[in-house]
């Protein structure tokens, strides 16, 4: 897997929140949890610095999914909850809904597209 990302972000700020996301859940997956955590966290960090509230909320879920895949569920339920506030706050039906199925689940999130 590639550590390549330019430091600066720049306007690039939705290609870094990407490319944390994906980073943190393949190495949540591949057992590498301070690392998974701590990419997710920076994903959540950029995201929440614009107004796309569709990118916040993505990156809200994919950390909950980080977090949950790494054993902290309380801190995943926190980020799903996040996560739907700013999908209804959008008016994002179908990711609000997707949200809300996986707050009500006492489960693990399945892998987020």
């Amino acid at each position: 897997m590639t550590n390549v990302m330019p430091a600066k972000v720049g306007d690039y700020v939705a290609a870094h929140v990407l490319w944390r996301r994906g980073r943190a859940r393949a190495l949540a997956r591949l057992g590498q949890p301070d690392q998974a955590a701590t990419l997710a966290h920076e994903a959540v960090v950029l995201a929440e610095r614009t107004d796309n509230l569709n990118l916040r909320g993505d990156a809200f879920l994919d950390r909950a999914d980080v977090l949950c895949t790494c054993g902290d569920e309380a801190g995943a339920a926190r980020d799903v909850d996040a996560a739907l506030a700013l999908y209804e706050r959008k008016g994002n039906l179908a990711m609000a809904d997707r949200a809300r199925r996986l707050s009500r689940s006492s489960v693990s999130p399945p892998v987020l597209d």
